[in-house]
């Protein structure tokens, strides 16, 4: 793996991890935590479902800056 991505990738994960957004709301978790395995296993699903779009469109816009940043 080459820099750019190591570096990429930290900076990806530390904005999953400390994005309020990541953790979800008393009444959600309540909600989620009270649900049966298959209907918990459909909401994990969903929200990777969710982030992957996310993470590809802000690893398209690193590329992006990458490639046109200043020598």
């Amino acid at each position: 793996m080459n820099r750019l991505a190591r570096h990429l990738c930290k900076v990806v994960l530390a904005t999953i991890i400390c994005s309020p957004a990541a953790y979800a709301c008393p009444a959600c978790r309540a909600n989620a935590a009270s649900a049966d395995a298959q209907s918990q296993r459909g909401l994990r699903r969903g929200i990777i479902v969710l982030l992957l779009p996310a993470l590809g469109a802000l690893a398209g816009m690193g590329v992006v800056v990458y490639r046109n940043r200043e020598p």
